[in-house]
């Protein structure tokens, strides 16, 4: 017989390497599904919500509710000076058992002629903080908008990349 042909012996996995294999499948599985259902891929899916003249709150399908006003601007060291700015105080509750991110990054605004603004890059001085809300947690802070216009509504995407928005009166 041909010492070159033969194979080795395999030698079964013991019990640590199988708990190991295993403890890594299910992590990797466990947060390859936490990123999809936070980057909105897994849960429910739902179209834009139409504000109505009557209110200044609005509740969104994915578990928030929204509240917009507008506001004084109060910059930072930040801005340039004699740059204008618009302002409004964002107040979002959860109120879904799973946590909601939230992020400045999130909104947009539409004026009386119906033209869209995104969020300012620098925040003001009293700016909403990016964070995560479990039920019943709320966060409020002001988001602003380059130029001087008269918001009507705002609008709070579920995420960044969502196609799925809510939308307020501003009061």
């Amino acid at each position: 017989m041909n010492q070159w042909a033969q194979t080795p012996p395999k030698t079964p996995m013991n019990v640590y390497e199988k708990i190991t294999i295993g403890v890594c499948g299910t992590s990797v599985l466990a947060m390859t599904a936490g990123i999809m259902f936070t980057l909105g891929y897994l849960g429910p899916k739902d179209d834009a919500l139409i504000p109505t003249a009557e209110t200044a709150v609005e509740e969104a399908p994915w578990g928030v509710t929204l509240t917009a006003t507008k506001t004084a601007f109060k910059p930072t060291v930040l801005h340039e000076k004699g740059r204008e700015y618009t302002a409004v105080k964002i107040t979002v509750v959860s109120t879904v058992k799973a946590t909601v991110g939230v992020s400045p990054l999130y909104f947009s605004a539409t004026d009386a002629n119906g033209v869209n603004h995104d969020v300012a890059v620098r925040t003001p001085a009293d700016g909403l903080i990016t964070t995560t809300l479990k039920k019943g947690q709320k966060v409020n802070g002001t988001i602003a908008f380059e130029g001087n216009f008269a918001p009507v509504t705002v609008h709070m995407k579920r995420h960044l990349f969502s196609d799925s928005t809510i939308s307020v009166i501003v009061g």
